[in-house]
């Protein structure tokens, strides 16, 4: 036999295979933060904000006033036909008010066991909401009084409001930009 076999020998050390250095590292991550920046420039536009203020006063030229009505009665049907006819009542008395019977609103009746209200009642009993749009708004105190007199269990307190709204939002917005 002959020993002449061709040997094989691999010269290993732990140096032989690519290292990483600190410096590629760095390189890599200083490359994707530049490009993470170009990209939020690119892609954001740039926005400038200005500040001003406008301001413009009125007077209220309506008050709107809700109020609820509420009957008492043996049966159901009873109670819902005495609160409708409190109601229409009201109805009556607003419109002698100088109330338009488009700016008189009216909700549904609620009808339920009077003793789920006060504690040993017995029967029924019924409430219906309103609420009433006025021009008069000077002598709204005076109206909810009558309200209050003319029937109504509570009377919320009355809401002021402006006719030209979108007007005066208009002239408020101009001179918020002559302010800029």
């Amino acid at each position: 036999m002959d020993n002449s076999a061709p040997t094989f020998t691999a010269n290993i050390s732990p140096d032989s295979g690519k290292a990483i250095d600190a410096k590629k590292i760095l390189l890599v991550l200083g490359s994707v933060a530049v490009a993470v920046l170009i990209w939020m420039y690119v892609s954001s536009p740039i926005l400038t904000n200005v500040t001003g203020v406008g301001e413009v006063s009125a007077t209220a030229s309506n008050a709107t006033v809700s109020f609820s009505i509420t009957a008492n009665d043996g049966s159901s049907q009873a109670v819902i036909t005495a609160v409708n006819a409190k109601a229409g009542t009201m109805t009556g008395y607003l419109k002698t008010k100088g109330i338009a019977a488009s700016d008189i609103a009216q909700g549904q009746v609620t009808a339920v066991p009077a003793a789920l209200v006060t504690q040993g009642a017995q029967g029924y009993q019924a409430t219906i909401t309103m609420a009433a749009k006025t021009t008069n708004v000077t002598d709204i105190s005076t109206l909810v009084s009558d309200i209050y007199t003319n029937g109504a269990a509570v009377v919320s307190q009355p809401i002021l409001s402006v006719e030209n709204i979108d007007e005066l939002e208009r002239q408020a917005y101009q001179m918020a930009l002559k302010d800029a």
